[in-house]
């Protein structure tokens, strides 16, 4: 979750509660951000809506985001 959160640049408490249901429907910020980090699109995150990708795809999404956010920390421009 921690992980998640500082990939996806939400709070570690917004990811905490939308996994355990108290938030339902997280804003379209916060839902666009943990797709992107988790490689599904915001609609299939939020409704459910079109194929789900495979569990490969969901990991190989993650942890590009995590080198991404890895290699902007390590020059300096990450702007979180």
């Amino acid at each position: 979750m921690r992980e998640l959160s500082r990939v996806a640049g939400a709070s570690p408490a917004v990811v905490y509660q939308i996994e355990r249901g108290l938030i339902a429907k997280p804003s379209a910020e916060i839902a666009i951000l943990l797709a992107r980090a988790l490689g599904v699109t915001p609609e299939h995150l939020v409704l459910g809506e079109g194929e789900p990708p495979s569990a490969d795809q969901v990991v190989a999404a993650f942890k590009a985001a995590l080198s991404v956010e890895e290699g902007l920390q390590s020059t300096g421009t990450d702007d979180k």
